[in-house]
């Protein structure tokens, strides 16, 4: 009985045992902007046949092509777009085809990356490759008519802050091109190790307490 703190201290420790939780920061695009504004969470770079013409990237939440060939926005997600209008054109033939790679940075800080898993679904006009760390995610071609899947297999996770890279390739096309991203995530988890409860320390402070005092007594 000279031990009882101790041994409910550590107890109650061990109950402490990592759980799954989502990842905090991993956004649908759209979530954070008004109608041809600014989508903070998706930082925009570019490369390609487009030389001029585009500023920073948002969603137009009505009008063409959102209304149709795209998917139509929701609450839950929107297109994001090079401009502030989903219909400008982009990249015609004498300039080439355009890449556009939106990046979304997230923080497993706190969390065991070993464990972290995500999947989603996605659209982008026209064919695009999502990369994680800079591997390769297995994912499926994505189009601008319907929803493709995506998970995390294939990537690597770190600790600390990682990169989603969504990069699409615009054809040319003889007048230019309308092109953008659609991102949604269903699901994501990474384990966790809960920090002990101020109660909780207390209860170890009094056990080890009473270790060092039975010690005393014994050498005495």
């Amino acid at each position: 009985m000279k031990n009882k703190y101790l041994v409910a201290a550590f107890s109650s420790l061990m109950a402490y045992e990592a759980s799954a939780l989502p990842i905090s920061d991993l956004y649908n695009t759209g979530a954070n902007s008004t109608t041809g504004g600014i989508d903070s969470n998706y930082s925009l770079s570019y490369s390609g046949g487009e030389s001029s013409g585009f500023g920073s990237h948002g969603y137009e939440g009505t009008g063409w092509p959102i209304n149709g060939p795209w998917i139509k926005n929701n609450a839950t997600s929107q297109w994001i777009t090079p401009g502030a209008n989903a219909g400008t054109s982009f990249d015609s033939l004498a300039e080439g085809n355009g890449t556009y790679t939106w990046s979304l940075i997230f923080d497993l800080t706190g969390y065991e990356a070993l464990s972290a898993s995500f999947d989603g679904r996605w659209a982008t006009d026209n064919a695009g490759t999502i990369k994680l760390n800079g591997s390769t995610l297995n994912n499926p071609s994505s189009t601008f008519t319907q929803w493709s899947s995506f998970s995390s297999l294939g990537g690597s996770f770190s600790e600390g802050l990682n990169t989603l890279e969504f990069t699409v390739v615009n054809s040319a096309q003889n007048n230019g091109n309308p092109t953008g991203l659609r991102v949604e995530f269903l699901n994501s988890n990474a384990d966790v190790t809960s920090v002990p409860e101020p109660a909780s320390l207390s209860l170890l402070g009094l056990g080890l307490a009473a270790l060092g005092f039975s010690r005393r007594n014994k050498k005495a």
